[in-house]
């Protein structure tokens, strides 16, 4: 494993990751003009390095317990008192500074991930990739996107081994028999690996999308513009009523995102069933059974499955048996979509994420291989929102909810679904429109007995909210949550307040 240095060039940034040992240097190289993203450790003199081996080793050596059994700063805790004894054993001449360098580097290698540990540190980095043996590794940076660090692995069987240390640690396994793995860290973060050279030809690569602490909100992507207030008040409002949605996009359009602030919006009391494959979704309610699949091992068997094999489709046929309000499926692309539809069809609220870039393209992706739902049952759904990965400012990628669909009925003569665009994006003046007529509205009018006057004003009501939460910064999960819980328990009363509260501002 190596850290390079990097020439001279003009800083952009720095900042601490793990200070006082490790910092980010954002910098563009001088020949290239490339930003370069470069960790910075406190350098280790030849004799701190010399002790740093001889301690690491033979704690290796003599390590009687299994440092992922440990919680919270047991693990540091445990290795200091080792080093302790090691360096006063073998008469190792080392001052605070130097004890608690080394100290760094051996809680770096042995509790955390190496090398890579400060990148997992820095709340501006999305994702971490790793193309293969002594090739530099990639970050996504919240403000400079996909740019190059300078740290690579240069030896195949260290990488290979760090392969393996992740599989470990997210309890699974991976081997040149078993080369790929899709599954998540302790603190949530999504990883998959390919493992040596069986199937990617640079040696062993691996993702790690990282998992966020302070979990993105609806305030955030109001902020941002990724929808509006008007938008984001018709999902809360139609949620709400048990309307079911899908969320379509690319890769790393902010399908999850989406899901997981819109979930906010669900009343505190009603019952969450989510079925992942890995586990992504964060979702701040207390009545929330979170499902996530188990692979199996050895040969598939008679019914299409490996031994202890738990699919998907396992899972959302068990959570029907759960009586939930609101069935969430991370992802939705095989078998158990069928059960998801069957489950909307008989009154279940779906959500979900599905691959697809309009929602024409999620109604054929439905209708086809492998999730083969006939179309009468598509109906069951009753929105889809499209999520893009788009360019402005200069070329800076920016997240937008381009399309908000509602799906109607099937057309007796030409028997295709009949779909209404409720809402759009203007590429030109980045806004969102509405199209007026909402279909989902008028049907929630009809089952309630509601006014059109009465249902404007309620969605107004929650625009002028999620307003007042963006002007005021009130940003965080917890703030979001309170402040739907105030209004579900006295709508009057706590608009009235906010509105007094504007008028102040």
């Amino acid at each position: 494993m190596t850290s390079v240095g990097t020439e001279t060039g003009q800083v952009k940034e720095s900042y601490a990751l793990i200070p006082p040992f490790a910092y980010a240097l954002i910098q563009i190289e001088p020949k290239t003009k490339q930003t370069i993203y470069s960790v910075m450790e406190t350098p280790l003199t030849k004799k701190e390095n010399d002790s740093l081996k001889a301690i690491k080793d033979e704690i290796i050596e003599t390590l009687d317990k299994n440092l992922d059994s440990f919680t919270g700063d047991e693990a540091k805790d445990f290795l200091r008192k080792r080093m302790q004894t090691i360096v006063k054993k073998r008469k190792i001449s080392l001052d605070e500074r130097a004890f608690e360098k080394l100290h760094y580097h051996i809680t770096r290698d042995l509790i955390g991930f190496g090398i890579i540990e400060p990148l997992l540190k820095d709340p501006a980095i999305e994702d971490i990739s790793c193309d293969g043996v002594r090739v530099p590794i990639f970050i996504w940076h919240r403000e400079y996107e996909s740019i190059k660090t300078n740290l690579s692995f240069d030896n195949a069987t260290e990488l290979d081994d760090f392969a393996i240390k992740i599989a470990q640690r997210s309890g699974r396994h991976i081997s040149v028999a078993q080369p790929l793995l899709d599954s998540s860290l302790d603190d949530g973060s999504r990883v998959n690996v390919s493992y040596s050279n069986e199937v990617t030809m640079r040696g062993t690569t691996f993702t790690i999308r990282k998992f966020k602490t302070d979990p993105l909100t609806i305030i955030d992507l109001i902020r941002w513009n990724t929808v509006s207030e008007e938008v984001a008040a018709y999902f809360w409002y139609t949620l709400e009523h048990g309307k079911s949605l899908l969320i379509a996009g690319s890769t790393a359009s902010g399908k999850t995102t989406l899901l997981n602030s819109i979930a906010m919006f669900i009343r505190p009391g009603n019952k969450i069933v989510s079925i992942e494959d890995t586990a992504e979704l964060q979702i701040p309610h207390e009545n929330w059974i979170q499902s996530v699949a188990r692979p199996g091992f050895g040969a598939v068997g008679p019914d299409g499955q490996k031994r202890g094999e738990v699919s998907m489709f396992d899972l959302v046929k068990a959570s029907l048996r759960q009586r939930p309000d609101f069935l969430f499926v991370g992802e939705v692309r095989g078998e158990e979509a069928y059960s998801m539809f069957q489950a909307m069809a008989t009154g279940h609220a779906g959500m979900g994420t599905i691959h697809a870039d309009s929602g024409t393209g999620v109604i054929r992706r439905l209708e086809a291989e492998p999730m083969n739902i006939p179309r009468p049952m598509i109906q069951a759904l009753n929105i889809i929102t499209v999520q893009r990965s788009v360019r402005r400012q200069g070329g800076k990628k920016l997240r937008r909810t381009v399309e908000v669909i509602e799906i109607l009925e099937i057309d007796q003569l030409t028997d295709e679904l009949v779909t209404n665009k409720v809402f759009g994006w203007d590429p030109n003046d980045d806004v969102h429109m509405s199209f007026g007529r909402s279909y989902v509205l008028e049907q929630i009018m009809d089952d309630n007995g509601f006014s059109e006057g009465m249902v404007q004003d309620e969605l107004k009501r929650r625009a002028e909210i999620l307003r007042y939460l963006t002007i005021k910064n009130k940003r965080s999960y917890t703030e979001v949550s309170e402040a739907m819980s105030k209004y579900f328990a006295n709508p009057e009363t706590y608009h009235a307040s906010v509105m007094r509260e504007m008028k102040r501002l």
